[in-house]
């Protein structure tokens, strides 16, 4: 049974080679189980009997030395697929000893403890650092804390009444602003920085808010 089909002619005239271009002899090579190499005339012929074969030779002559390599270019081709598979090995398995010896070297390895003790240094660093930055918020909102308190403290009413100031609170307890809510006889508490008094009003004296005239009630 033959291995492969090599099917073609030497040179010719157009009209001798137009035989492969043929549809039916296309259809058979594409057809066929064996491997089929076209060999059709010269080089710069083309048929189309070489686009539906497996592969195209430039000569018949060339199809035979494609169908049957040269047993010593094989021997060399395997010669030299050896060689560099040997090399690529031998490479790899240096890369790996170069790997190991290096892997072996490390202290973590000679001395497992190594390992635990490079990681207490970085918690506690890690500790020290989170400490640190505690220490920094709670300072800042402690200073926060008193800036507000005393800026409260400048607006409290009990601040005022330090400097000889009070306030005077009608019966219900909500502070007197203008003399225009007051009634003679009325009862009012005055507190004072230290202390308070309970008075009674005698009198009312008003006067505008621009210093016009004062009534006496």
């Amino acid at each position: 049974m033959a291995d492969l089909i090599i099917t073609g002619r030497g040179g010719g005239s157009i009209e001798d080679l137009w035989a492969f271009n043929d549809e039916r002899v296309a259809r058979a090579i594409y057809a066929s189980e064996l491997p089929v190499i076209s060999a059709v005339g010269h080089e710069p012929d083309v048929t189309i009997s070489d686009y539906v074969a497996d592969a195209r030779a430039s000569t018949p002559s060339n199809a035979a030395e494609i169908a049957v390599p040269d047993w010593h270019e094989l021997r060399d081709a395997l010669d030299s697929y050896d060689i560099r598979s040997r090399q690529a090995m031998q490479k790899k398995l240096r890369e790996l000893r170069q790997r190991l010896e290096s892997t072996s070297e490390k202290r973590v390895l000679r001395d497992p403890g190594v390992y635990i003790d490079n990681r207490r240094m970085e918690l506690d660093h890690m500790r020290d650092r989170l400490a640190a930055a505690g220490e920094r918020k709670v300072s800042a909102s402690r200073r926060e804390f008193v800036r507000l308190g005393a800026a409260l403290d400048a607006m409290s009413p009990l601040r005022v009444l330090t400097r000889g100031y009070s306030i005077a609170e009608n019966a219900s307890g909500r502070s007197v602003k203008s003399a225009s809510e007051l009634n003679v006889g009325e009862r009012l508490r005055l507190r004072f920085a230290e202390g308070a008094a309970d008075c009674r009003v005698e009198s009312i004296d008003k006067e505008n808010e621009h210093g016009g005239e004062k009534a006496e009630l």
